[in-house]
């Protein structure tokens, strides 16, 4: 599952103004694991939008690294990646057609004793 919603990066220039003109890639790297996803992207009017961005190990505190070029880097604050909520149950082994166990029960006869008279 993507990161959600889609991290941004600003370009600015000295006095925090977004540089507009823009379109230099940035890429970005976590603090630990793998990263999936697009990881460099050009900016667009002086922002780099990574929509695709996912971390499939559960984990706290991860951080992603921005970089670009000579351009002094920059680095997100701390997320965590959870496990999913359980959502269905699903058969690791199905069932299949058996024998019956032994001893299996017997038909009852009507109409017949098991009893014997002596005279």
């Amino acid at each position: 599952m993507a990161i959600n919603p889609a991290v941004t990066v600003r370009v600015l220039d000295q006095f925090n103004n977004l540089v507009t003109g823009d379109t230099s890639t940035v890429a970005l790297a976590p603090s630990s694991g793998i990263l999936n996803g697009t990881t460099s992207v050009a900016a667009v009017a002086g922002v780099a939008t990574f929509s695709d961005l996912s971390i499939n190990t559960v984990g706290a505190a991860y951080t992603l690294a921005a970089t670009d070029g000579l351009l002094t880097g920059a680095t997100s604050t701390s997320f965590d990646i959870t496990p999913a909520a359980a959502s269905h149950l699903v058969f690791g082994v199905e069932p299949t057609t058996t024998v019956a166990a032994w001893p299996s029960p017997r038909p009852s006869r009507s109409g017949s004793s098991t009893s014997s008279t002596t005279s």
